[in-house]
């Protein structure tokens, strides 16, 4: 599971992160002798004309993960044989750990909402009882007409905006505006076009009702996208309606929380019957989205097979892994599943190189079927964006919209990427820091072990706190100022205290040689600290 300080944090747009943890302190750790450079190992330049390095099979050294927390012999075995052998729970805000328990919505959960609402109506503004009669009269008619209502005091705003608001809550088939007739301001109130809606879903969202339904979405066998994205495509919804706070693996079973704008829980119950590979429920209505980073972390169930070695090595293993703990890098599904991992992808747009960005998307890559195979041929032969959407399915919804995108603004490849959803984008540049933060995790760990001196930074208890409550009153933004160590507190702390800083652009460093080693790694990509001022929208 991953601690607190290890997950990502956005300030203004901009992305930082206060990470670095080793579940004990021990110094006989053993290190990859690969030095702390960008990736080199089975690293081979395409023949394409992109000028950044293909990675046949990504392994963990290309991707910054080079040392073990003792020097024991390591053993084989196989991982995921089966999806079911991977099992993720993610862990909310408050520590609990989130499985699907219920996928039928409960009758108290639309009963709070209406006692809610009930409440709230009788506290509202109240109309004049003739004024109440014309609207209701409006409302219920197929005239289209107009009704022109005078109210006293309507030169006061704050009176006229609570007419609105009241009209608005108890007719929201109705619109209301402030127009002037005979040198009067009066309320004009017209029929919504198309108040027969097509179906009942599309009806009013009921007032006092919080704007967002999350759920617990349970899945198998699929990347938490590509979920999103059937969901919406079942529900004729925009993609972008739905956030988390994180995606989880695609060959697993896995239990994690989605929230979704103004979605009726019933909407999500009904899928239930009609996809194999998803389970939703646990339904309730909030106030607030998720976000990217907003949980404390996973619980994995893990099926080791084939295990060889033997007992007293394995033995050894396990305690040590149940005594010390392990470092806890990045692992490798932040940085994709195919042959180009997505920290290459977030490389090029911290490169405001969006044409890179653009064809390492759409670039071949061995181990996919179907129609993306020729779609990807077709963008890498001939780079035309009418060619390779013909017949691409809804699935591949990211590269289907970049060419939708292309196919109208053939040489805008920045209004391309901009195109795909927010949360994507931050994926890849994300897997870009992730990278950074294990390349430098290692060398920390190689030239000092796992034992805190001076210039580390640690969290205090106070900021931790901080850290995880909800009271803030922006949720989303959490600044922290750790403490450097000095000769007179390193004593006080172990190396569960410490604390590495994924790079950013208002991010505190450690006075020591870690801020050099991620100016190093950046400059041999062409990039600087400076970089990370780089919005995403």
């Amino acid at each position: 599971m991953e601690p607190e300080a290890k997950k990502a944090r956005l300030e203004t747009d901009a992305i930082t992160k206060p990470t670095f943890r080793v579940d004990n302190q021990y110094d006989d750790i053993s290190c990859d002798s690969t030095p702390v450079t960008k990736e080199t190992d089975n690293i081979e330049v395409s023949s394409s004309n992109s000028q950044t390095e293909e990675v046949k099979f990504v392994k963990e050294t290309d991707v910054g993960i080079l040392c073990y927390i003792n020097d024991l012999p390591g053993c084989h075995g196989v991982i995921k044989q089966r999806y079911s052998d991977f099992i993720v729970n993610e862990v909310d805000v408050n520590g609990k750990v989130v499985e699907l328990t219920n996928t039928e919505v409960d009758k108290i959960l639309n009963k709070i909402s209406e006692e809610k609402v009930q409440d709230e109506e009788e506290e509202s503004f109240k109309l004049p009882e003739d004024v109440m009669k014309t609207l209701l009269a409006l409302s219920s008619t197929s005239e289209t007409e107009p009704a022109f209502i005078h109210m006293e005091n309507m030169d006061d705003k704050e009176l006229r905006t609570k007419y609105h608001q009241t009209i608005k809550s108890k007719f929201p088939g109705l619109d209301s505006s402030t127009v002037t007739q005979d040198d009067k301001k009066v309320i004009k109130v017209v029929k919504k076009a198309n108040t027969k809606m097509k179906n009942r879903w599309k009806n009013e969202w009921p007032a006092g009702r919080g704007n967002y339904c999350q759920f617990i979405l349970y899945k198998e066998n699929r990347d938490t996208m590509s979920a999103i994205n059937d969901m919406a495509r079942f529900l004729s919804v925009n993609r972008n309606l739905f956030q988390y706070a994180g995606t989880k693996d695609k060959r697993a079973k896995t239990s994690q929380e989605i929230t979704v704008y103004r979605m009726f829980a019933e909407r999500l119950e009904e899928l239930n019957t009609r996809m194999k590979y998803m389970h939703f429920g646990n339904y309730r209505y909030v106030n607030e989205p998720l976000r990217l980073g907003k949980c404390q972390g996973n619980k994995f169930t893990i099926v080791l097979r084939n295990i060889t070695g033997d007992d007293e090595t394995l033995d050894k293993s396990m305690m040590s892994l149940k005594e010390k703990g392990f470092i806890n890098y990045f692992g490798m599904q932040r940085f994709g599943t195919t042959s180009i991992p997505t920290h290459h992808i977030g490389r090029a747009v911290l490169k405001n190189d969006y044409e890179e960005a653009v064809n390492l998307i759409l670039k071949p890559r061995p181990g996919e079927t179907g129609r993306i195979v020729e779609c990807r041929q077709c963008w890498e032969r001939n780079k035309d964006p009418d060619e390779a959407l013909i017949g691409l399915p809804n699935q591949n919804a990211i590269e289907k919209t970049i060419l939708k995108e292309l196919k109208s603004n053939k040489h805008n490849f920045c209004n391309a990427f901009q195109k795909i959803a927010r949360n994507t984008k931050l994926m890849y540049l994300h897997a870009y820091q992730s990278y950074l933060w294990n390349s430098v995790t290692s060398q920390r760990i190689k030239q000092h072990g796992l034992q805190p001196v001076i210039g580390d930074l640690v969290l205090t208890e106070e900021i931790q706190e901080l850290q995880e409550g909800e009271d803030s009153e922006n949720k989303d933004i959490r600044i922290v100022h750790p403490i450097v160590l000095d000769d007179k507190n390193v004593s006080q702390y172990s190396i569960l205290d410490v604390v590495l800083p994924l790079p950013g652009h208002d991010v505190t460093y450690p006075p020591n040689e870690v801020r050099k080693w991620y100016e190093s790694l950046l400059a041999e990509d062409g990039l600087t600290l400076d970089s990370f001022k780089h919005k995403i929208k």
